[in-house]
């Protein structure tokens, strides 16, 4: 018969080894809103022409349903990657707490 007595170290061992990553926000406050809005309408400037010409087109009955569709999609995208865009541009992003004390 044989008694064997281990002793292991009382550490915590860290499994997840994935980096911890820090929570950012657009700090609207900190941000060239005059530039911002500026630039903005200058990049969807372009777009309302192409609205006022689909609406006329659905109006009048010269477009279909998907067509229609597949433009305000496209329009949509738009309006998001501009928007996006700008922000990226003019808006600060900082991590969570940031300028607090």
């Amino acid at each position: 018969m044989v008694v064997a007595k281990c002793s292991t170290p009382s550490q915590k061992i860290n499994l997840d080894t994935t980096p911890q990553r820090s929570v950012t926000q657009l700090r609207w406050d900190k941000a060239d809103l005059g530039a911002f809005y500026h630039y903005t309408g200058l990049q969807l400037n372009p777009l309302l022409p192409m609205l006022d010409d689909a609406l006329s087109c659905y109006n009048n009955s010269i477009s279909n349903h998907s067509d229609t569709a597949a433009l305000i999609d496209t329009v949509y995208c738009e309006v998001v990657d501009t928007l996006v865009s700008c922000a990226n541009n003019f808006v600060s992003v900082r991590r969570k707490s940031f300028y607090k004390f």
